[in-house]
């Protein structure tokens, strides 16, 4: 039932979402060094990582060949399901090229064995086997991710020679979807990615995996497909929506479709600008870039170089530029989710909304009946300032004529006190 992978893929997202990627890295790391099972247990694991690597291989055994080319079964629906669940959540301890690098070392043969069981389903005219197809190459996208080592380990396969036939379609059933090309696709893009350009030993001489290396990667790509074609299915799929028709290989629950989709959409930008530093012979662009070009600047060849930096230092222009819009966009998304949170919580309560605006209307009133209240105090204590002013302004000016009046009955003292001395003065004489 389609509700069981619903279910499944919403459980993804919620450990996502809930697991700490503290605690995962842990968890991979104990797979390493595993303690032994319990009796208890019938000799199952205890570590989750190896629980779901061993649920995984269990699953892809069924798909196997015996020695005379028979399958030993065909996949369910079931199974299919119960292997998009484990590889899907083995994807979520698969945080940085350290993780991925043990998760190497932890699997064994899985890589080799999902291989050989792309190279096995190719041929089928099942839907269960694109299916099949899709669920194994996400996987393999996302183990490579940042990883040169897991690049190197998948090239080195005898049977990464399948990788090329999902990307290009040809001698597959009609039911190949653009969901396994695109996918193929993007995992032959991060190889041309991540796939060291020279070896760690000092030489510059070209690293070689199974005998693939850029220039051939990139060659297939261009010869195979071309590049138009190869740039349009890796943004088939970023055009996808997890209910579309061309989406139907594999059911998807919106969440998780949408983390799928972010990390899909920013890994094609990684390959779109890998395949133009390629083409552009290894340029990035940078400006710390070597620029002895400028001694030879009379040569094709240097000017050919001065072009081909023009183009990489664009494209990283364009990079850059992208993901501001990116981050703009995010922004755009959250303010939009709140306002429809707002809007969903007026449409939903209008009760609420009424009761709130009442109590405004009603709080309003009683600050505006405070406020006259108010004003009418202040009003009351200006007038009483005002008499008091008054009536202590009246009272200095009665001192005021109080003291003249007692200035000039001085001053008419003091004459008569001069006359008197005059005429005792004239007496005594």
């Amino acid at each position: 039932p389609t509700s069981q992978p619903l279910l499944s893929q919403a459980a993804l997202a919620v450990i996502r979402a809930t697991l700490p990627a503290e605690d995962r890295q842990t968890m991979v790391v104990q797979a390493l060094a595993p303690t032994p099972a319990d009796d208890d247990n019938d000799g199952i694991p205890d570590n989750v990582v190896l629980k779901l690597l061993n649920t995984a291989m269990e699953q892809l055994s069924m798909t196997t060949t015996t020695d005379d080319g028979a399958n030993n079964s065909t996949p369910s629906t079931i199974s299919i399901m119960t292997l998009s669940g484990a590889l899907g959540a083995l994807e979520l301890f698969l945080l940085d090229e350290t993780t991925r690098e043990m998760m190497l070392k932890i699997t064994g043969t899985l890589m080799e064995t999902i291989l050989i069981t792309l190279e096995q389903q190719q041929q089928q005219q099942d839907d269960n086997d694109n299916n099949l197809a899709c669920i194994l190459l996400k996987f393999l996208c996302v183990w490579c991710d940042s990883c040169p080592t897991v690049v190197i380990q998948l090239l080195s396969s005898a049977h990464s020679t399948v990788l090329p036939k999902y990307m290009t379609g040809k001698n597959m059933s009609s039911s190949s979807s653009d969901l396994s090309k695109g996918l193929a696709c993007l995992l032959l893009g991060l190889t041309l990615e991540y796939l060291p350009s020279t070896s760690t030993d000092g030489t510059q001489e070209a690293v070689e995996a199974g005998g693939w290396n850029k220039e051939s990667i990139l060659q297939l790509v261009t010869s195979a497909v071309g590049m138009s074609t190869y740039l349009k299915r890796l943004e088939a799929v970023i055009k996808m929506t997890a209910t579309s028709q061309q989406n139907q290989h594999l059911v998807w629950k919106n969440l998780e479709y949408n983390t799928f989709r972010e990390w899909y959409q920013s890994q094609v930008f990684v390959v779109r600008r890998c395949i133009v530093r390629e083409m552009a012979g290894g340029v990035s662009g940078d400006d710390d870039d070597d620029d002895t070009d400028a001694e030879d600047a009379t040569t094709a060849t240097s000017g050919n170089k001065a072009l081909k930096k023009l183009v990489a230092q664009q494209s990283k222009e364009v990079e850059s530029l992208r993901l501001e819009v990116a981050s703009l966009a995010k922004e755009k998304v959250a303010v939009e989710s709140q306002l429809n949170t707002w809007k969903r919580r007026v449409v939903e309560a209008p009760s609420a909304v009424d009761d709130m605006l009442q109590e405004l209307v009603d709080t309003k009133a009683k600050l505006e009946t405070t406020v006259s209240t108010l004003q009418e105090e202040v009003a009351s204590k200006e007038a009483l300032l005002e008499s008091t002013r008054l009536k202590e302004q009246e009272t200095v000016e009665q001192l005021q004529q109080t003291l003249q009046s007692a200035q000039a009955t001085s001053t008419d003292l003091e004459q008569e006190r001069d006359a008197l001395q005059t005429e005792l003065q004239a007496l005594s004489s």
